[in-house]
């Protein structure tokens, strides 16, 4: 793959856990060199808030960060500045104290993302224009708001660690939009995986550099007790700094504080095999180390292992057989997955330990998965030989 610029922090980041600090290694283990830089847009740099009143004027610094946010989700669609509105924000923070923010809302729905609807805001904060997004409740069948407190206070605590990006409740707000029980959240300048994918062109080690911070993001989660169910390229974000770059862990409109579920949750080619055998609960760890390693493999070889997978053996696969006989079907998986894995992953030795973490985590059997933690083990030994 062709080579291109990035830089990936390396120090060790503290995370507290039940009012203790643990140390977790960020990237790669202590003495890895540098990876190669990846060639990436610059980050939008705060701008200055002009002297006028943003109420009687619509500055060419807030145009720009809308026209930026605007542009990592329609690229080739131009910005009206017509449909950007001004308006005063009543917003908590982590004190639930009430702070007055006046901002530029883009009025047109960017996309749909989980419950939410998405559109850019422009953010006036101290002497400082800064990128966020705007997230109101999308209206179900009957008209009423698909809006969830559980889902907001698990994105809040996430962000409190920096596995999610930065979120705050609106409490009120003066304008012509409605938006009750809206959010507004840190804006990540190069959008979900698979947009960063598309933008740039990455070599075989910043590739699995990202998976190991994607790894520990979900590690990371489940040490706050909450599991995601819903780990898949597009909720992972990625945010481009002078420092490098950052990935987030977002949309958690799945997730659970209960480790044993009744309920199936996921996206189609992410969900564990053990969803099709009945089972009274579910294991939200097992559950995301499947769907992490379905999502590793997708980033590191750049392809889907749901469509791989059915691509190759869609003559010998069939629901049917999965329901009717899960024991003998997981043990047909496991054998084709590894088959699968063996034939797509570099064979080069030091990939030993890619197929490795893989093969661990698509386990078909739950209690036969590797952890997470391990999984990052062996992704940081191929790093640190490449």
């Amino acid at each position: 793959m062709t080579k291109g610029q990035n830089n990936f922090t390396k120090e060790v980041v503290m995370f507290p856990v039940s009012g203790t600090s643990q140390e977790i290694q960020a990237i790669t283990a202590s003495g890895t060199p540098s990876p190669t830089p990846l060639s990436i847009a610059t980050p939008m740099s705060d701008r200055s808030t002009p002297s006028q009143s943003p109420r009687s004027m619509i500055s060419v610094a807030a145009i720009q960060i809308l026209k930026e946010i605007h542009a990592v989700f329609r690229p080739s669609q131009p910005l009206c500045p017509s449909r950007i509105l001004v308006h005063s924000f009543n917003i908590a923070n982590k004190n639930r104290t009430l702070k007055t923010r006046e901002a530029f809302i883009y009025d047109e729905i960017l996309v749909r993302a989980g419950q939410s609807e998405v559109r850019g805001v422009c953010w006036i904060g101290g002497k400082k224009y800064k990128p966020f997004l705007l997230l109101t409740p999308k209206r179900n069948s009957e008209g009423r708001l698909m809006y969830s407190e559980a889902e907001m206070k698990m994105h809040m605590c996430a962000a409190g660690l920096n596995i999610a990006p930065k979120l705050y409740p609106c409490r009120r707000v003066d304008g012509t939009l409605s938006l009750t029980k809206s959010s507004i959240v840190r804006f990540a300048n190069q959008g979900d995986l698979l947009l960063f994918f598309e933008k740039n062109t990455l070599n075989s080690k910043i590739l699995i550099e990202i998976a190991i911070n994607m790894a520990i993001q979900v590690d990371n989660l489940h040490l706050l007790k909450i599991y995601h169910c819903d780990i898949k390229p597009e909720n992972f974000l990625v945010h481009n700094l002078d420092s490098g770059i950052h990935i987030f862990l977002s949309d958690y409109g799945l997730a659970t504080r209960e480790q044993k579920f009744s309920s199936k949750r996921g996206t189609k080619g992410y969900t564990p095999p053990e969803y099709a055998s009945f089972q009274e609960s579910y294991d939200g760890i097992a559950a995301d180390q499947f769907a992490l390693g379905a999502t590793i493999f997708a980033v590191v070889l750049q392809k889907s292992l749901d469509r791989v997978f059915e691509h190759k053996y869609k003559t010998r696969f069939t629901i049917s057989d999965q329901l009717l006989d899960y024991d003998g079907f997981s043990l047909f998986r496991d054998k084709e997955i590894e088959a699968l894995i063996d034939e797509y992953v570099d064979s080069a030795p030091n990939f030993e330990p890619v197929r490795k973490a893989l093969k661990g985590l698509l386990k078909t059997n739950p209690m036969e998965r590797i952890s997470i933690k391990e999984a990052i083990s062996l992704l940081t030994e191929t790093v640190a030989s490449l």
